[in-house]
């Protein structure tokens, strides 16, 4: 029915909250500095392309969710949304926007 014609898709992700279902997570050992066989391909790979950090990321970028083909910002978004950030804790603890309880 659909082969030999193209689709346009339209991808929309808001989420208000997210949360890992796995405590086993390697992202969760790489924060925790567990390290393991993934903190330890983390440590080689940025040790082996510090002179090309922005290729390397591109690189990471690309591969990530090949079903947002040709959409580098929002595979950066689910990149960012995934493993990046401070825990909402610490946010707060540190005074929010604006960071009233930090120190000057």
């Amino acid at each position: 029915l659909w082969q030999g014609k193209r689709l346009e898709v339209e991808l929309f992700i808001e989420a208000s909250h997210v949360e890992r279902l796995s405590s086993e997570s390697p992202v969760r050992s790489l924060q925790s500095g567990s390290g393991g066989p993934a903190g330890d391909d983390f440590v080689k790979l940025w040790a082996l392309n510090r002179d090309n950090q922005w290729r390397v990321r591109q690189e990471i970028i690309a591969a990530t969710a090949p079903w947002l083909n040709g959409m580098p910002v929002p595979k950066l978004a689910l990149l960012l949304t995934l493993i990046g950030g401070a825990p909402i804790g610490k946010f707060i603890e540190d005074g929010g926007i604006g960071g009233a309880n930090r120190e000057q």
